[in-house]
């Protein structure tokens, strides 16, 4: 196991210190505020969500895991909406905690919104070669001279325009390149992200909803990629969905009202042997099948509205 671990953490982490970026999410169709601001308290109710997601489960303690709690809400003051949003992203040795919080405004246009949302907060970057890997002295040198940590600030921005029968959104989680020094050298620790998002609702027969949606990601520096997303709403409380990630992964998901004020959700991620070269050199060391499985549990609770916690299909 400790060979599989170390042979994980140099391939992940052959070329920086910090390969930390903003963590990749298969429910966030589910749980928007992650990504984009803009839907913070966009409806008259509290939404808390919590998101427990990880990644290569044979590796054991090094494995990729993301926790992410956010909570958001309308405000007193028409048209606002406020929250918070906790993440803590652990891949081999790098930590990153990030706490940020959440702003937005929405204009009302006859019945559709259009919503505006900013983040700003802070982040914590650790990197600890000591996390996964057991080294043969305490004073071993690589180990003393490579760890590393940085409070660096976060920004962010956010637009989202819902409608009736279709959604539009555009975001930018992280703002600005990120670096801290090394000795010598400027090492990044987190890249510009830019995502665009939009999806077209159809109801059904026998009041069922299909909801097609696509994500678009970029990254400075890296290839755009996408996620095509569809899912379908069945007895008005129960989700099933199916999601392509960049050709290359596939995702199983599904959502379950369990309550008027609760959901709970799972998904899980099955990648190809062939696109990958992270993946292909796991799979010669037997991790195969699932590469990932996500949880979600999402609380609603009306406040400043008497009516009932509203149900969206977004």
């Amino acid at each position: 196991m400790r060979t599989k671990l170390f042979t994980f953490i140099a391939l992940a982490f052959s070329t920086v210190v910090f390969g930390q970026q903003e963590p990749v999410y298969s429910q966030y169709m589910f749980n928007p505020t992650v990504m984009n601001p803009a839907y913070c308290g966009i409806y008259d109710m509290v939404s808390a969500t919590a998101v427990y997601r990880a990644q290569y489960l044979g590796l054991g303690a090094g494995r990729p895991q993301t926790m992410t709690f956010n909570a958001h809400s309308s405000l007193p003051l028409d048209k606002m909406g406020g929250g918070v949003t906790f993440v803590r992203d652990v891949i081999g040795i790098n930590v990153v905690n990030k706490f940020e919080l959440l702003y937005s405004y929405r204009l009302d246009i006859g019945d559709n919104r259009l919503s505006m949302g900013m983040s700003t907060g802070f982040g914590n970057y650790i990197s600890d070669p000591s996390r996964g890997l057991t080294a043969k002295s305490e004073d071993d040198p690589y180990f003393i001279s490579q760890r590393a940590s940085a409070f660096k600030p976060s920004f962010g921005f956010g637009a989202m325009y819902l409608a009736e029968d279709f959604f539009v959104g555009v975001s930018a989680p992280s703002m600005f390149n990120q670096s801290i020094s090394e000795g010598d050298d400027a090492v990044k620790i987190n890249k510009r992200h830019m995502y665009a998002t939009g999806g077209y609702v159809l109801r059904l027969a026998n009041e069922m909803v299909f909801k097609p949606s696509l994500l678009v990601r970029y990254v400075d520096g890296s290839p755009i990629s996408f996620d095509l997303n569809a899912s379908v709403l069945m007895y008005q409380n129960l989700w099933a969905g199916l999601s392509f990630r960049k050709l290359n992964t596939v995702v199983l998901m599904g959502q379950l009202q369990v309550t008027d004020a609760m959901k709970l959700g799972a998904s899980f991620d099955f990648s190809s042997n062939s696109t990958i070269k992270e993946v292909a050199a796991l799979n010669k060391m037997g991790f195969t099948g699932v590469s990932a499985f996500e949880l979600m549990a999402n609380f609603n609770f009306g406040l400043f509205d008497t009516q009932a916690v509203q149900t969206s299909v977004y």
